[in-house]
């Protein structure tokens, strides 16, 4: 988990490069603290912590919601598509609660992830 982290951080410091660096490093950086949080969430099923699935959950929630306003704020002259990805995101987040209750009541249940 750590490697992970401090693998986001030091991507992070791509942003003070020329624009194909930081473009470059800053989508590493998103996919690094993705696969974070779906670590974060497996070692909560398999621990049976929900607060842990829930954690990353939120996470990943923040982290979708963070490049949705980075990639679509340039496009706010454009209101139909700044609509339609409001409508994806949202679709989102009803998947991810959807996909967070069902880990919750596995780990009731006291089932395998």
């Amino acid at each position: 988990w750590l490697l992970l982290a401090a693998g986001s951080a030091l991507l992070a410091f791509g942003n003070f490069f020329s624009d194909d660096v930081r473009i470059a490093t800053s989508v590493l950086s998103w996919v690094t603290l993705i696969v974070l949080n779906v670590f974060m969430a497996r070692a909560g099923l398999s621990q049976g912590k929900p607060w842990l699935v829930n954690l990353a959950i939120a996470f990943i929630a923040l982290n979708l919601f963070t490049r949705y306003f980075d990639i679509f704020s340039s496009m706010l002259n454009q209101g139909v598509m700044f609509l339609v990805s409001g409508a994806v995101i949202l679709g989102l987040g009803w998947y991810l609660e959807r996909k967070r209750r069902a880990l919750l009541g596995m780990i009731r249940r006291g089932g395998d992830a």
